[in-house]
Parts: C-alpha cells; sequence; structure tokens
C-alpha cells in the first residue's frame, strides 16, 4: 500500500493562495468592497462583483459571516501589527486561538472561585482582563464580571470561531480555483492508494486522481464544500489539549474549541487506522515469506508535534518506507527536529541509518508537468 500525507505545502506548491495570511486578504478586500464596490483595483473585485449579482444569497452569508466577527479582527490587527514591524505577514490561527483561550480559561477559574464563595461580581487578575479586553468584553470598562457577561461572551466567541470556519470554506472552495494548477512531477511520478489530507482542500483528487475511485481519501480536518452552511461545515479548525492529569478528563469547559472534540463532533475521517490496521495484518500473515513493502510519502507537511500521534502510527509501520519531502534545508532541519518528538531520537537515528534504513529524506523538485 502506498499512502501519500499531504499538509498546506501541498497546495502551495500548486500556487494556491491557501495561507490564511491569503484569506485574511480576501476578508479584508471584502470589507472594502462591501463600503466601495466601485473600486475595481481589487484582485477579488470581479468574484465580490459576480456575488453580488449572481449569487446573492452566498454574498449575504459572506456578510453575515465577517461582519463583527471578534476571532477576524483579532487576527487582522495581528496580522497588520506585523506588517507594520516590517516583520513577516504570517499567522497561525490554531496557535493564535489557544494563546486567547488558555488565559480566557485561567480568567474564567479566578472568576468562579469568587463566584462560589457566593460574590455576584468577580474580577481577573490584571493582566488576563488587558489581553481579553482586546477581544471580548468591549463594552465592560471596569474588571468587573458577572456570569451572565462571561457566559455571553464565551458563547460569541465559539458562534465565531463556527462563522469563521465556514467563511474559510467559501474562500477555498468557491474563490480559489485549482483549474489552472498543473501536476508537480514529484507527485505525478508516485502510484498511490491512499491519500490522508491535512487540507481543507481536494487538490490532489482534482488534479492527479484517474483512478475511477480506486484510490480512497481521509480528510482528517474535514473537507470545503460550498453546499455546506455554518451548521453543516465540517471544518476541523481548533486548537490541541492544553489541560493534563484529572483537568483533561473534567474540564471541559472551552471543549467545543479542541481539534478531537471537533473531529467527533463534525465526523471527520480517521480512516487512516483503518489503512494502519491492513497493513499490520499483512505484516502478519505473510510474516513467515516476503511481506510486500510498502510506502509512506509526506509532502508539504511540517511534521508538527500536534499530529504526532498520527505521523508515529505510519511511519514506525514495519516493512514501510516513509519518503519525506522538503523544499530547502531550512525545512528540513525543521521536520528534522520535528520527527524526534514524533519518535524519539534513537528511532530516528536507527531508521535514518545504514542501507536498510526506513526514513528517507528528498528534496522536492519545481518542475511541472
Amino acid at each position: 500500500m502506498n499512502i501519500l500525507v499531504i499538509g498546506n505545502g501541498f497546495d502551495i506548491a500548486h500556487g494556491l493562495p491557501t495561507k490564511y495570511g491569503n484569506f485574511l486578504e480576501f476578508v479584508k478586500a471584502f470589507k472594502r468592497f462591501k463600503y466601495s464596490p466601485d473600486n475595481t483595483s481589487s484582485q477579488y473585485y470581479k468574484y465580490f462583483q459576480a456575488l453580488t449579482t449572481s449569487k446573492q444569497t452566498l454574498y449575504a452569508e459572506l456578510n453575515e459571516l465577517i461582519t463583527d466577527n471578534i476571532w477576524l479582527k483579532y487576527f487582522i490587527d495581528i496580522y497588520e501589527e506585523r506588517k507594520a514591524d516590517g516583520k513577516e505577514r504570517w499567522i497561525d490561527f490554531e496557535s493564535e486561538i489557544s494563546s486567547v483561550i488558555q488565559i480566557f480559561d485561567a480568567a474564567l477559574k479566578t472568576l468562579n472561585e469568587q463566584f462560589r464563595i457566593g460574590k455576584s461580581y468577580g474580577h481577573m487578575e490584571t493582566w488576563q482582563a488587558k489581553i481579553l479586553h482586546a477581544i471580548f468584553f468591549k463594552n465592560i470598562h471596569e474588571n468587573k464580571f458577572d456570569k451572565t457577561i462571561v457566559f455571553n461572551e464565551k458563547k460569541q466567541a465559539i458562534n465565531d470561531l463556527n462563522n469563521l470556519t465556514r467563511c474559510l470554506e467559501i474562500y477555498l472552495s468557491d474563490y480559489i480555483s485549482i483549474d489552472t494548477c498543473s501536476q508537480l512531477q514529484d507527485i505525478a511520478n508516485l502510484e498511490i492508494h491512499r491519500v490522508l489530507s491535512f487540507n481543507y482542500t481536494d487538490t490532489y483528487k482534482q488534479i492527479y486522481d484517474k483512478s475511477a475511485g480506486s484510490i480512497k481519501y481521509d480528510f482528517i480536518h474535514g473537507k470545503a464544500d460550498i453546499a455546506n452552511d455554518v451548521n453543516s461545515c465540517n471544518l476541523v479548525l481548533g486548537i490541541d489539549e492544553y489541560l493534563s492529569g484529572e483537568a483533561k478528563d473534567k474540564d471541559n469547559e472551552f471543549i467545543q474549541f479542541k481539534k478531537f472534540f471537533q473531529r467527533i463532533y463534525k465526523g471527520t475521517g480517521c480512516l487512516y487506522t483503518d489503512w494502519v490496521s491492513l497493513i499490520n495484518d499483512n505484516n502478519k500473515r505473510f510474516a513467515k515469506a516476503s511481506p510486500p513493502i510498502n510506502n509512506v510519502y509526506i509532502y508539504g507537511h511540517s511534521l508538527d508535534v500536534t499530529d504526532a500521534d498520527i505521523f508515529r502510527r505510519l511511519i514506525i509501520l514495519d516493512n514501510t518506507i516513509t519518503t519525506i519531502f522538503y523544499h530547502s534545508k531550512k525545512s528540513m532541519g525543521s521536520q528534522i527536529a520535528n520527527l524526534v518528538k514524533v519518535i524519539g531520537e534513537d528511532e530516528l537515528i536507527k531508521r535514518t541509518d545504514g542501507s536498510n534504513r526506513s526514513i528517507i529524506f528528498k528534496q522536492s523538485s519545481s518542475e511541472k508537468l
């Protein structure tokens, strides 16, 4: 079995504007268009103009999703601040959400201790209030909160995250076009039986898949579909578990923001576990003969520790060769460092040494067919 694992670098290599920064530029342009629809200088103008004439329902939906969205405003503010400071205009939504939610969680614990002893109002730590006022509690000018205020702000945080996620789905499935993309030589030359995608797009299927349905897919974070709405959107846009010990099981105040919850709630795939089981079964069945050699190809993923459980299951499979594509020596160095966190230093050394190594690093080619 040959499994292709793809991250957002796969879409970027095909020239698709799928970075979070690209999406924020789209949102900013929509806001400008709403107040100045005659401004034809925007690269998004023709798309927005078409929405107002032939897809008015979609235009209205975008407007509702974007207007007063606390997360979008917060992300755009950070994005623009980095530009003003001369820094790279890069942003990671999940990382930013995680930082905010952990502060919100800590602040809620601070308040609950005061509510528990009968106080009608509670006070956050000064540093908590200072940070959270930049995103939530806009109408609260004192460090004084009751249960209703906190409940409503938490509810808005969840609703606006869902709205942001649906907005991203529209951008990826309706604005971005894959029609002009060419095949990458590195990928076109591979015989693939399974695709495990961390992306929301189905780029591989549209550009490479001529199998008439024999290739199986697992969109572990969901797949963008313009036919959805905010309630049926199954994109997973959340954070990793930050609690430990008993708190991880008992403290569910912000569980809706966590990826594992969203995967279960939205019914996204974990089909790759069946593929792993099939490979293990074949290894046992042919143990006395010559078990088939399997291949795992990883393209466009940093191997970040947030997906460590998935990569570890694939990479440590017996009779499996893992080929990791990298686009620069710098990215290769980051991938090696991340792999240490995924499988451990000793395991990595064992699997990259000698003629029988099972992990191979390969520099990706920019050549297209």
